[in-house]
């Protein structure tokens, strides 16, 4: 069983930047990318770390992802043809903090005397169209019944957040192992304001505000018991749910 925290106990345990961390698509330099950040951090995406990429159009039909690493970076930008619609993402990494208080990307049998071992795994749902961010937002295919991707944690919106606007309600089910998950936190604003966090009802079920004209991240992270304990102590999930808003920034 999964167990949550709130933001402040995950830094206090001692591994803020590693924990707090997530991934999610983006526009970077007019290119799709996968983001790995914090608030307002955007850091380089390991692409060793990535264990699925999946892309779907509006009906739910997988559609291959291309994707392009350019020499001497450690970032991915995606080449999504103009039917994919939402883009998923998972990837894993082993760290073990040292006897001098370093985090470095080992395991626990890589480095056996490590005060601890975790498996960070991240999730993430980007509901993205590539015509659409760039220059024709019309242009979008709304899915109509958004579904669960199957990830050990995830963030469900109930309509396709593309359809509504800054300050309009989201609802959102937050799934644990595919099950509905009550009581649990989310940032429904992960990049701007990290520190706000809701609660999901009995139901697993929680509503707020969406914050940003723009890029909105919204964000909820649990911990596990270790599905490797031969390399880790234990498993930290981050999940996420990425969508961007238009508006007026975009010219028709």
């Amino acid at each position: 069983m999964l167990k949550i925290f709130s933001f402040a106990l995950l830094v206090a345990f001692g591994v803020q930047s590693a924990y707090a961390h997530g991934i999610w698509v983006a526009m970077r330099s007019d290119k799709v990318k996968i983001v790995y950040g914090e608030g307002p951090l955007d850091n380089r995406f390991s692409v060793k770390s990535l264990k699925s990429l999946k892309g779907y159009d509006q009906n739910g039909k997988e559609k291959k992802v291309q994707q392009k690493t350019k020499k001497g970076e450690d970032a991915t930008t995606l080449l999504l043809d103009d039917s994919i619609q939402v883009v998923t993402i998972s990837s894993e990494r082993y760290y073990s903090e040292t006897k001098d208080g370093k985090w470095v990307e080992k395991t626990k049998l890589q480095l056996p005397d490590a005060k601890k071992s975790i498996l960070f795994k991240k999730f993430n749902v980007s509901y993205i169209n590539q015509r659409s961010m760039l220059k024709k937002p019309q242009e979008i295919a709304l899915i109509q019944k958004p579904k669960a991707e199957g990830f050990a944690l995830e963030i469900v919106p109930q309509v396709d957040p593309r359809s509504l606007k800054q300050g309009d309600e989201l609802k959102v089910l937050v799934l644990k192992n595919s099950k509905p998950a009550a009581d649990v936190e989310l940032a429904p604003d992960f990049i701007g304001d990290k520190n706000t966090l809701v609660i999901t009802d009995k139901d697993g079920y929680a509503t707020f505000k969406i914050r940003n004209n723009g890029l909105n991240v919204i964000a909820t992270w649990s911990q596990a018991p270790s599905s490797s304990p031969k390399k880790a102590d234990g498993d930290s999930y981050f999940s996420t749910l990425a969508f961007t808003l238009f508006g007026k920034y975009v010219e028709e």
